[in-house]
């Protein structure tokens, strides 16, 4: 078990964590036993911390990403907010096309403002409708 781990394992140690590894090897004190916990010590301890390191990586690229993606959909909210707001303030479809729009709206749009809308939604669900053209900065009064 420990030979087929090293094999697969030694080729993603680092300079630095091969000169370690071969420590381990050149110590002529140690017993099979401690050798073996040695080995399994190292590897875990080694390729834990890689793993960390390209976790942390992904990590950073995929928030970048995420901003970047719900940036352009905050710059696009204002203008799906005021045709959603117009199709469900006309009075001359019944709620059948209503339905029907809306659905067709939430395809058109992106999928990040699409959920942008209902997040909005659900948050401000408590509060009386206004057009979007009479919204103003000052604070709502609950």
């Amino acid at each position: 078990r420990i030979r087929a781990s090293l094999k697969n394992s030694s080729k993603k140690l680092t300079s630095a964590q091969r000169v370690e590894f071969s420590k381990i090897f050149t110590n002529e004190n140690t017993k099979r036993e401690t050798l073996q916990k040695e080995i399994k010590e190292f590897l875990r301890k080694s390729l834990t911390e890689e793993a960390f390191a390209q976790l942390k990586k992904e990590i950073a690229a995929h928030r970048e990403q995420a901003g970047n993606r719900m940036a352009e959909a905050v710059k696009a909210l204002p203008e799906a907010h005021e045709r959603l707001y117009a199709i469900l303030k006309d009075a001359s479809l019944d709620s059948k096309q209503i339905g029907e729009r809306v659905k067709a709206l939430l395809k058109s749009l992106p999928k990040d403002v699409t959920l942008a809308l209902f997040k909005l939604r659900s948050l401000f669900a408590h509060l009386p409708a206004k057009k979007p053209s009479q919204q103003t900065d000052e604070p709502v009064k609950v």
